[in-house]
């Protein structure tokens, strides 16, 4: 290509065309209901001292986990907090 009038304008049609938006790929979220609960630990079988906690999250690929908070027991109680809906959140 000779004509530098043409190079720079394919050049900058060419720097166009990078700067436009690509569209993203629908994301299929998981389908089905799954309940949520929220887990307490004790300190001992009386069930009156809390010392964890953690509960069950929600997103497109189902249903996880929080990070624990505290310290985890063997005197769990879990209280349901919810459910998982397609991949949506819905409170109980």
């Amino acid at each position: 290509m000779n004509n530098p009038i043409l190079k720079r304008a394919l050049i900058s049609v060419a720097a166009l065309v990078m700067l436009l938006p690509v569209p993203a790929a629908a994301q299929v979220c998981q389908q089905g209901t799954s309940p949520l609960y929220l887990y307490t630990y004790y300190s001992d079988s009386s069930y009156t001292i809390e010392v964890g906690s953690y509960h069950d999250t929600c997103n497109c690929y189902g249903v996880g986990q929080s990070q624990l908070q505290g310290t985890a027991t063997a005197y769990e109680q879990s209280e349901l907090i919810g459910y998982c809906v397609n991949g949506q959140l819905v409170h109980d």
